[in-house]
């Protein structure tokens, strides 16, 4: 993971740590699909099954979506590039929530 979406998930965990909360729960990537679109370039899909969700400091699952264990079908779509030392890096990804590629 790199770039945008390591700056998002860094921004996301910061902000659940600095609140209190914690994840609980559980998430499958299903079967994903790799399709290589140059040398340095793939793209994988995949359907997520999200059950995670966020608890305070007592245990009791937070207000709001952050809440719901789920589940929750997500499409993904990820870009991953390949980096000067060879190394698969995620560089861009969306979720389709609800929707899961066929």
């Amino acid at each position: 993971m790199s770039g945008h979406e390591l700056d998002f998930v860094r921004h996301y965990l910061a902000t659940a740590r600095a609140e209190g909360y914690s994840g609980r729960g559980t998430a499958s990537f299903g079967q994903p699909t790799v399709h290589l679109d140059s040398a340095t370039q793939a793209t994988v899909t995949s359907c997520e099954t999200d059950q995670t969700y966020l608890v305070d400091t007592q245990g009791n699952p937070v207000p709001g979506r952050a809440g719901n264990p789920g589940p929750t079908l997500t499409g993904i779509r990820a870009t991953l590039t390949l980096d000067a030392l060879g190394v698969w890096k995620v560089t861009n990804s969306v979720s389709t929530e609800g929707s899961c590629p066929s």
